[in-house]
């Protein structure tokens, strides 16, 4: 927060307060991110896995950060996910044939 200063047109002070919170960041999508605002970071691939860059994320932007990324992050993702949850996101059913 920002405490600024105007002027009456007696010259007093008059104290004027941002309240506001501080910007600290933006997320992928360009969201401003704000002092004490909860976002999720992600250690992302970028230029085909040469590189790494962390982004900043709301929760919600999930399903539209997931769309963003490489390959290489992808199959990451999946390697941590156990087999109820691929079939579950897969949208794979078992059959007997």
């Amino acid at each position: 927060m920002e405490t600024k200063y105007s002027y009456d047109s007696l010259g007093a002070p008059i104290e004027i307060v941002d309240d506001e919170p501080e910007k600290v960041g933006i997320t992928f999508k360009g969201q401003d991110i704000h002092e004490d605002e909860q976002v999720l970071t992600h250690k992302a691939f970028i230029s085909n896995g040469t590189e790494w860059v962390t982004n900043y994320l709301f929760e919600d932007d999930i399903q539209d950060y997931i769309k963003t990324l490489e390959r290489d992050d992808l199959l990451e993702i999946l390697s941590n996910m156990d087999v109820k949850e691929i079939k579950e996101a897969a949208d794979m059913e078992e059959v007997y044939l």
